[in-house]
């Protein structure tokens, strides 16, 4: 793969502690399950990795979630009310 070991193992565990911050967890208890000691050591290697700290990415990925709702909700009036959604691609 072309990256040090424990590089990939660092933003492996990064990447699933994204996940459990997307889940609504707390950050100090995701911190202590991915092998941090503190919670700021923890901050840091996540901005480090994503540009963000926790609370702001927790933040963000939640205004994802409600847009992505706002869209499933639109396509789901669109299906009832032109019967399928085959239907509305073909007529855009």
């Amino acid at each position: 793969m072309g990256v040090p070991v424990m590089e990939y193992i660092r933003k492996r565990r990064l990447s699933l502690a994204s996940v459990e911050l997307y889940k609504g967890r707390k950050i100090i208890d995701i911190a202590f399950d991915y092998g941090y000691e503190t919670q700021s050591g923890f901050t840091k290697a996540f901005r480090k990795e994503y540009g963000y700290n926790p609370t702001q990415y927790a933040v963000r990925m939640a205004g994802c979630q409600k847009l992505s709702y706002r869209r499933k909700k639109y396509f789901k009036t669109r299906r009832l009310f032109y019967g399928s959604y085959n239907y509305l691609k073909a007529v855009i």
